[in-house]
């Protein structure tokens, strides 16, 4: 498969947000062996600035911008912001260890035992109790280092660099499986085999899409809800592919 054009969100799927005036190979879905031989594209449409694929085998995919869900993964994260969190744990993770470490070594030092304090001369002529002999001197308060105040250099292209971040944070320009769309939860003593289900239509809007599957009116809808238009009764946008209500079908099913 091959795409070519505006692609500020990835909306290409050839791994970055270039645009092109040549076609460019989206290796994601070149045809790859399955059990039934070649799996390949055999249906894409394209939203405003996402695209939804349909494959010969009923599998679905999406990529491109991600900010209203459109890509039905279940939030609203893209390549950069997963990468993003993913460092962030792999840091927390690094952390945690140092500590324990850290703890551990102070574990294994031998703990000094305590000097007993040289008895205090009496003043000459002063009676002294012989608890107060004993008693240790008091120390001496530790001077406070001085503050050494440390220059701060700003950058100034901390504010465009956050802006960035913000404005790439919701695509993805690489295909994404839409699990649910494909698979059920399995039960006990279930064949997986029969658990897979295969999308038989889509079709993709603006920022929102729909997917037609095997079985008796099963429709799927998922992105932006604004104006309805997603065919559930509600305006919210929907992260996650959402089947709706087969009675909406009745009279003019869906095959």
């Amino acid at each position: 498969m091959f795409a070519w054009g505006l692609n500020n969100w990835g909306q290409l799927g050839v791994g970055d947000r270039f645009n092109t005036c040549t076609p460019k190979r989206v290796k994601d879905l070149d045809p790859i062996d399955g059990d039934n031989g070649k799996d390949y594209v055999v249906d894409i449409q394209g939203g405003e600035h996402h695209s939804i694929a349909r494959t010969k085998d009923g599998l679905v995919y999406c990529w491109g911008k991600n900010d209203e869900g459109q890509c039905g993964l279940g939030d609203t994260y893209g390549d950069y912001r997963k990468q993003k969190k993913k460092e962030e744990m792999e840091k927390a993770l690094k952390e945690e260890e140092e500590k324990k470490r850290e703890a551990e070594e102070k574990a294994k030092e031998p703990v000094p035992e305590p000097v007993a304090a040289a008895p205090v001369a009496p003043a000459e002529g002063a009676e002294v109790s012989a608890d107060a002999v004993m008693a240790p001197a008091e120390p001496a308060p530790a001077e406070k280092p001085a503050e050494v105040k440390k220059s701060v250099k700003k950058n100034k292209s901390s504010a465009s660099n956050k802006e960035d971040d913000l404005k790439y944070i919701f695509y993805f320009y690489r295909p994404q499986l839409i699990d649910q769309l494909w698979k059920l939860e399995l039960a006990e003593g279930d064949d997986a085999a029969k658990c897979q289900k295969k999308c038989t239509h889509i079709a993709a809007a603006g920022h929102y899409n729909y997917a037609v599957m095997e079985g008796s009116n099963e429709v799927y809808s998922w992105g932006m809800g604004e104006n309805y238009v997603l065919g559930n009764r509600d305006d919210c946008n929907q992260f996650t592919p959402y089947l709706l209500d087969p009675r909406m079908f009745e009279e003019n099913p869906v095959v």
